[in-house]
């Protein structure tokens, strides 16, 4: 279906990263979003999908805060799913959105483009996934 290099038995949970502060609180991970097309994975998989995003954010150092999920690319110039995740990754402070190759590609808009509305709108960058 798709390759990983993400060990299968990891916990999803992010650990905490030591003090945060001086009172002791440990340190959360910083947030990250997930985008994903639905039209491209079959719906007995979505779940999967979201899981390998949640265990490669957590082994680079992320939490994931949510999956985004488009069920296929829209005639609109842009799809409302990637309006919200640009929106919402502004709004937490998100700097980081995971995705699988291929999942901004064929949509009203260009690849580029995509790329950077997330990085003027959401202030966040993309890694693309192998497939």
């Amino acid at each position: 279906m798709f390759s990983h290099n993400v060990s299968q038995n990891r916990d999803l949970m992010p650990t905490a990263r030591g003090p945060a502060c001086d009172c002791g609180c440990p340190a959360l991970p910083p947030l990250c979003y997930g985008y994903l097309r639905t039209d491209l994975v079959s719906e007995d998989a979505v779940a999967t999908y979201d899981e390998v995003l949640a265990r490669v954010a957590v082994v680079c150092g992320y939490q994931l805060g949510a999956v985004f999920h488009e069920p296929s690319p829209q005639a609109a110039p842009l799809s409302q799913a990637l309006a919200e995740l640009a929106t919402e990754c502004r709004r937490s402070g998100a700097h980081l959105v995971l995705t699988f190759r291929g999942h901004l590609s064929d949509m009203a808009v260009n690849r580029g483009c995509l790329l950077d509305y997330l990085r003027s709108r959401g202030d966040a960058e993309v890694i693309e996934l192998p497939v």
